[in-house]
């Protein structure tokens, strides 16, 4: 046997040892290093049946479903457990009950948040519509994305009004979720986003949950991800040993399923656990958000004037409320004036709001524009002289290097147009009230922060559709 000769740092190293020895020493290496790449993680998601349940992960979230009772958790990778014995639900109809069988499939998925795998199971009744639940993982990705349908096997219509995709009473089980305990909502619109305290908290669109220690907090976001026919609310409750969770769309009017039909919604929700950083977790959330709706926002650098809000805080006494078009092109020649428009463009926007029954909104042409005011901002009509005109306003402005902008409430409503234009208006039905204690209770906390003189009008009153 011939002896080897062994160099390092350009030196030589003895060796005594012959080619066997050598093979020996190699041999005891190699497992070692099979080891540490056996235990680490693999990013790619795996799927199996194990003694009736299923097995659904990837290396930072897993889920666990029971295909016998239809209650699944959800762990962070390494076995803890964050969300436990929830359930999913249609209308009333809830995977925990009794069913005639579940069933699942898998299949890979490729889309803008990645590559991964999707589960659909199927929760199956007897003369009754079946459930149809998805769950999707992306490799090595911390959120989870849920979709739900359903499959009408019966000889019966059936109208999906709301599902739940998850609602667990037994999130954080365990730990003092009151501990630092903040929560942001993820409203929109009129309705004020604030962080609170609130133990309890509906919102519509998301909510992002924070507790524990500030150093290493536990940080929950929840929400919609892509909408098409139903509109989205995340439910939370903190008590002081565990979270509850309600993520669920609903509409007032549903979806009508026709016998022996299979509808797959495209109403996706996001879930993720696993946050130390609320700011980060949002902005994972909004990449998430972004790339799902290919939302490519059209942003423009130069700032925009709300004639509104300067009219109704103006504290010139010389000057009229100006919240109209001739003082649309005034603003624009003080605009030119202050020497902003040697750096940015600017944008004047002309706000022409009537609160009266009869008013623009649906309406929505000069005429209308023409004849009524809303007198907080202007005592003029909004379109006045000597600009009556869409045209002439917005020319004004735009020959003084501005951009015009305008404003209408599409949600709002106009009595005499509605009386005329029955069949324009949703159900074709000019005075179909809104139902849904929801929506009504937060129209009146939208209304409530503001001065009731100013807001409590007749529509708060009558409830019916814009």
């Amino acid at each position: 046997m011939k002896n080897f000769i062994f160099m390092r740092n350009g030196k030589q190293l003895p060796w005594r040892g012959n080619m066997f020895s050598l093979f020996v020493v190699l041999l005891c290496m190699l497992p070692m290093g099979s080891r540490g790449a056996e235990n680490r993680p693999s990013p790619a998601v795996s799927i199996e049946e194990k003694e009736g349940r299923l097995y659904f992960g990837n290396s930072r979230v897993q889920l666990e479903f029971n295909l016998r009772n239809g209650l699944f958790s959800l762990h962070k990778a390494g076995g803890e457990k964050v969300i436990d014995n929830a359930w999913f639900q249609c209308n009333g109809l809830q995977s925990k009950d009794s069913c005639r069988n579940i069933s699942w499939r898998e299949e890979s998925c490729t889309d803008a948040l990645g590559t991964g795998k999707t589960a659909t199971l199927t929760v199956a009744f007897d003369n009754l519509p079946d459930i149809i639940w998805q769950v999707t993982l992306y490799d090595d990705r911390e959120f989870v994305v849920f979709n739900m349908g359903i499959d009408n096997d019966t000889d019966r219509p059936c109208r999906l009004m709301c599902f739940y995709p998850l609602v667990s009473n037994q999130v954080y089980k365990g730990k003092n979720v009151r501990e630092n305990y903040r929560v942001l909502d993820g409203n929109s619109g009129g309705v004020p986003t604030r962080v609170s305290e609130a133990s309890t908290l509906t919102s519509f669109n998301n909510l992002l949950a924070r507790f524990g220690s500030p150093q290493q907090p536990e940080i929950i976001v929840a929400g919609g991800l892509s909408y098409n026919e139903f509109e989205k609310f995340v439910r939370f409750v903190a008590d002081q040993n565990a979270m509850q969770i309600h993520m669920y769309a609903e509409d007032p009017v549903g979806r009508l399923i026709d016998p022996q039909q299979k509808y797959m919604l495209n109403e996706r929700f996001y879930l993720c656990f696993i946050n130390h950083n609320p700011f980060e977790a949002l902005e994972k959330y909004g990449d998430a958000l972004k790339k799902t709706q290919n939302i490519e926002l059209n942003c423009y650098d130069f700032p925009t004037e709300c004639l509104w809000y300067a009219s109704l805080f103006n504290h010139d006494s010389t000057r009229g409320k100006f919240n109209n078009s001739k003082g649309a092109v005034e603003e624009m020649e003080n605009a030119v004036k202050s020497g902003i428009t040697r750096y940015t463009k600017a944008a004047i926007r002309l706000v022409p709001d009537a609160y009266t029954p009869n008013n623009q909104q649906g309406w929505w042409d000069d005429k209308h524009w023409g004849m009524y005011n809303e007198p907080a901002s202007t005592i003029q009509p909004h379109y006045t002289e000597p600009y009556t005109t869409t045209k002439s306003w917005a020319q004004a402005i735009i020959a003084q290097g501005g951009y015009p902008f305008t404003y209408m409430q599409s949600g709002r409503r106009s009595e005499d147009f509605v009386k005329l234009h029955p069949d324009w208006m949703l159900f074709n039905d000019p005075y179909r009230p809104v139902v849904g204690a929801r929506r009504l209770i937060q129209e009146a906390t939208y209304l409530s922060r503001f001065a009731e003189d100013y807001y409590n009008h007749w529509w708060s009153d009558r409830a019916v559709w814009g």
